[in-house]
């Protein structure tokens, strides 16, 4: 049974947020618990134990194949790399690389991953604003593009790049200063600003004056232009705007610095629904706007094709995972919403409790009833801000049912951490393949683990005074 539209299940919704219609990865079993990818949520909660995360690869490898046809068949010249930032599972980055995708890397732990997965070097691109030598060095030695994003940074990068005797292919990260209406109070959701710490501004003229620089560098080589303009993105002309301001830069360096480029990039930011956003563009709609605008300032500035590139990240894992938690304490409050207590808060989910996501949450050996409790949902650590949602309509809950809360592929465990005094073990994850079977992709810590990498001096071993 595929959950319908304003089902009773999705008991956490209100009037202002519907649940919006899912695929058959979200479905209600014969024992009216929910199921991911044709499992059974409560067995493998029992299985694994909770908190646990469950990925459905079958989900990741849609996502991408859909993103990629629909901007390809309109675009052939489109390239889609992976925002490796949004989720650096080695089995989520599997996946992608074998459906062909590129990689956008950040930092030594994600050039670590891209070395050990042997990344082309056509499909990696190295990003970051504050890259150290080292990273820059191990970039060149992959023959990475590495997106430049400060004039520092590219005398940085030619002084590398002329100690190694290398040839480095470059692309500018320029600030188009597009301001997303991203319904969020969180400025630094919005990276394509000129106040962002991300990329060299067009407007004062400062990314024109960078190129004029690398114009006098022998070992770079400038391939093309890179912005981002923030996440999520909820609507197309953000995208419409940042596209025409790049395509007239690059017409800018192609008249006056006769400087022709192999791609622009325009990043990622694609909003996701999170189940309850159901006016959100399309991939087709995003497509649509951004190639139409491509394609028409490639004739108005009298450039040639270039290739399009896109860094999604979670919109190609955002939906391909759901987190499990077991509810415990119980405490109504009079006159207020009751506080239910779950295993896992702001170390396993950290956005959800900062706000700037807000995602649906299910109770997912209850499926079959009607919500009849408004409640707070909060996680075990000792701050009060450890709240991951709140005024939810949910069935009558007791202590042991199993919480799902749905969408949480992008952001989330890449932002893991131990709790208040290092009290809580990282949890498990788990990976439905696409034979609909469960494997275990990363085991949860134990208490050990926690205390593994501290180191107490012995000389404060010793037993403590009698006074």
């Amino acid at each position: 049974m595929i959950i319908p539209r304003g089902a009773a299940m999705h008991s956490e919704v209100n009037e202002m947020n519907p649940f919006i219609e899912r695929n058959d990865f979200l479905t209600i079993n014969a024992k009216m618990h929910l199921a991911f990818d044709g499992l059974d949520t409560i067995a493998l909660a029992q299985k694994y134990g909770t908190p646990l995360y469950v990925v459905s690869e079958n989900r990741i490898r849609e996502n991408f194949l859909k993103w990629f046809s629909i901007f390809h068949s309109e675009y052939p010249k489109t390239r889609i790399f992976y925002a490796l930032k949004a989720n650096s599972l080695l089995a989520v980055c599997a996946i992608l690389n074998q459906e062909g995708a590129g990689f956008e890397v950040g930092g030594p732990g994600e050039l670590h991953i891209a070395q050990l997965f042997k990344i082309r070097q056509d499909r990696l691109i190295v990003n970051g604003n504050n890259k150290s030598r080292k990273d820059i060095a191990v970039a060149i030695d992959l023959d990475a593009t590495i997106n430049v994003d400060s004039i520092e940074e590219l005398k940085t990068t030619q002084e590398e790049a002329e100690r190694k005797g290398a040839i480095v292919k470059v692309a500018l990260r320029v600030n188009p200063d597009v301001r997303p209406e991203t319904n969020s109070v969180h400025l630094e959701l919005w990276t394509g600003i000129r106040e962002s710490k991300f990329g060299m501004d067009i407007a004062s003229g400062q990314a024109f004056e960078a190129c004029k620089m690398l114009q006098r560098m022998r070992n770079l080589k400038l391939v093309g232009l890179h912005t981002h303009i923030g996440s999520p993105v909820e609507d197309t002309k953000p995208y419409k705007d940042a596209t025409l301001r790049i395509m007239k830069f690059a017409g800018k360096l192609r008249k006056e610095l006769h400087m022709n480029l192999d791609f622009i990039n325009l990043g990622g930011g694609f909003a996701i629904p999170f189940g309850h956003k159901a006016n959100l563009p399309t991939v087709q709609q995003y497509a649509d706007v951004i190639i139409s605008e491509l394609k028409s300032e490639t004739v108005n500035q009298g450039l040639d094709e270039m290739d399009l590139i896109l860094e999604p990240g979670g919109a190609l894992v955002g939906d391909s995972t759901i987190l499990l938690l077991k509810v415990g304490m119980i405490k109504a409050a009079a006159g207020l919403p009751t506080w239910v207590g779950v295993d896992g808060g702001s170390n396993v989910i950290l956005r959800a409790s900062q706000g700037w996501y807000t995602y649906q949450v299910v109770a997912a050996n209850r499926m079959h009833e009607d919500a009849s409790m408004l409640v707070n949902i909060a996680g075990p650590l000792c701050y009060s801000g450890d709240v991951i949602a709140r005024d939810r309509k949910m069935p009558k809950l007791v202590e042991g049912d199993i919480l799902a809360m749905l969408d949480t592929g992008a952001y989330t465990y890449a932002y893991e951490f131990h709790g208040g005094a290092g009290s809580y073990p990282l949890p498990p994850i788990v990976l439905i393949n696409n034979e609909g079977e469960d494997e275990l992709v990363r085991r949860g810590e134990n208490i050990t683990d926690i205390v593994a990498r501290d180191i107490v001096p012995a000389r404060l071993c010793t037993r403590p005074s009698s006074a």
